[in-house]
């Protein structure tokens, strides 16, 4: 399902330079708070891609939830890699159970509108 041609399909634009004559275009589909977590988070290779960062220092509160969804990122990849190694019946049951606490987590954090 993952192929090097599907990568490179999903991904052949990522080293190219920004696109000078749509410049910000997303920042209008993201909220403020959005767009700084973004900075935080990518910021530095965004950079070494030819982007601007739109925000300095990050505030207490951006941090936090860049750490948490990097963190909900890392575990969910590990998370996938146990899963596979289960049966599938028990694979189907902890996968559903897990989703359901993932999705409990985020609204406390308020990461999913």
């Amino acid at each position: 399902y993952f192929t090097n041609s599907y990568a490179w399909k999903l991904h052949k634009n990522i080293l190219l330079p920004p696109i000078s004559n749509k410049p910000m275009e997303w920042g209008a589909h993201l909220t403020r708070e959005e767009i700084a977590i973004a900075d935080y988070v990518v910021g530095k290779t965004g950079e070494e891609l030819g982007y601007k960062k739109v925000y300095g220092r990050p505030n207490v509160r951006v941090r936090a939830a860049a750490i948490f969804g990097v963190g909900l990122a890392k575990a969910n990849f590990f998370a996938r890699i146990f899963l596979d190694a289960l049966p599938s019946d028990a694979r189907s049951f902890v996968d559903f159970r897990l989703r359901l606490y993932i999705e409990k987590l985020m609204r406390v954090f308020d990461l999913r509108r």
